[in-house]
């Protein structure tokens, strides 16, 4: 049985168990001033998964009760899509103390609603000016691409904290409010439609590598795939953006701004 969030030992839970890996996974989002990052997973029983970078927030989050005033409410009640969690009212004081006490500003929220399931993930920056948010609109498509990434090579993590899901006694009060943000401001660059979208995480891991100049064999060792299931993961890709050949495909691919997370 899942334990209720007051009885939780932190300290025992995935949440700080996670932690070196959640760091090492993350290390390419310093490309972009990025050095926070959390996932969490909502499921249909009402209770909360969840692995970070900085644990030591989440605990003293907890220890707030800020949970009260945060994303919890049916999966089915989020929209799927992004915002800047600045844009969310309830979050103000929250915001400012990881501002304060943990140095991470400008948060970005990327929502991925399931069928019995939404999953949050959670980026932020250490960078003081706004130069961090004009960071983010120009490669969210790549943090996109990110996403999708860290769920293949976080999926024992992610099995773990499902396990290790906290439950909440009630939904917030301020849940309401927040759907209500989060419909309002649900953008639609990042939609069902797109071709980023319709990718596969292995797909996606081929097109980190593609793009970088690997070949087939090279990617294959990489991942741990053999060189012709590479090559019809390309193929995919190539059917799926109506590209002839793999010199248009990674012209596309680089256009999309996915290819060098």
């Amino acid at each position: 049985m899942k334990n209720f969030i007051e009885q939780v030992n932190l300290e025992n839970n995935i949440i700080f168990k996670a932690k070196t890996s959640m760091l090492d996974i993350a290390k390419p989002l310093l490309n972009f001033h990025i050095t926070h990052f959390s996932y969490q997973v909502s499921l249909s029983d009402g209770s909360i998964g969840y692995i970070t970078t900085h644990p030591e927030f989440t605990k003293f989050s907890i220890s707030q009760k800020y949970y009260k005033k945060t994303l919890h409410a049916s999966p089915q009640a989020y929209p799927s899509g992004w915002l800047l969690a600045k844009t969310i009212s309830p979050l103000k004081e929250l915001l400012s103390h990881a501002k304060k006490y943990y140095q991470l500003n400008h948060w970005i929220i990327f929502i991925n609603k399931q069928h019995s399931s939404c999953e949050f993930f959670y980026f932020a920056s250490r960078l003081k000016d706004e130069g961090a948010i004009n960071i983010y609109l120009n490669n969210l498509k790549k943090l996109d691409v990110f996403c999708q990434t860290f769920k293949e090579r976080a999926k024992t993590l992610i099995l773990k904290a499902e396990t290790d899901a906290i439950r909440y006694h009630k939904t917030p009060p301020q849940t309401d409010k927040i759907i209500q943000t989060l419909h309002s401001a649900e953008k639609s660059l990042l939609t069902e439609n797109d071709p980023i979208r319709n990718m596969t995480p292995r797909e996606y891991e081929c097109i980190n590598y593609l793009c970088q100049g690997y070949t087939a064999k090279e990617i294959g060792k990489e991942i741990g795939i053999s060189p012709r299931t590479v090559e019809k993961h390309v193929q995919h890709l190539k059917e799926k953006l109506n590209c002839k050949n793999q010199k248009k495909l990674i012209a596309e691919l680089l256009q999309l701004s996915a290819g060098d997370l």
